[in-house]
């Protein structure tokens, strides 16, 4: 074969390939290093420090030591997933949008550090009252708990806000 028509074949396939990326985008983004060694806490101390905000743990405790990251770790993590399923009542909604969030943090985590999933009625100010929904919780290396909902119901979209009082239906850490 000659060097000119290879070269030429070689050249094609580089374009397709960018165009290929390029059309993935955001998804074509590598996933970000995982949390710095965090904070332990025991599953006991974990459920009384969710207590106050109303989360009781399905099952009770969950593995008897987890650890807790910074939040900037959880906030790499939140600033490189983004869900690209649009919402469909019913067939794929809250609670699929938290178990999809929540087992790609575990993914990333390798499954060491607090990501729940919650069910949950809000019983906040106006703007975070709701019925039934499903989103995620976190709890940072200083005790704070956190909540995370891609869907903007119970936190702003993709971002996280501090917990509040709401009335647990089920969740998981």
């Amino acid at each position: 074969m000659c060097l000119i028509t290879e070269h030429a074949r070689l050249k094609q396939e580089n374009k397709e390939l960018i165009e290929r990326l390029a059309a993935l985008g955001e998804d074509a983004k590598p996933m970000p290093e995982p949390p710095s060694e965090g904070v332990s806490i025991t599953g006991t101390a974990l459920n009384a420090l969710l207590a106050p905000y109303g989360i009781v743990l399905s099952g009770g405790p969950c593995d008897w030591e987890v650890l807790l990251m910074k939040r900037e770790d959880g906030q790499r993590f939140l600033d490189w997933y983004r869900d690209r399923h649009p919402y469909t009542a019913d067939d794929y909604d809250c609670e699929d949008f938290a178990w999809c969030m929540r087992a790609g943090a575990l993914r990333w985590m390798g499954g060491r550090y607090v990501w729940g999933y919650i069910e949950a009625e809000g019983l906040g100010e106006i703007t975070y009252k709701f019925s039934n929904h499903g989103f995620c919780f976190l709890v940072f290396d200083d005790l704070s708990v956190w909540f995370c909902d891609e869907l903007a119901l119970a936190a702003p979209e993709d971002e996280f806000m501090e917990a509040y009082k709401i009335n647990c239906h089920m969740a998981k850490a």
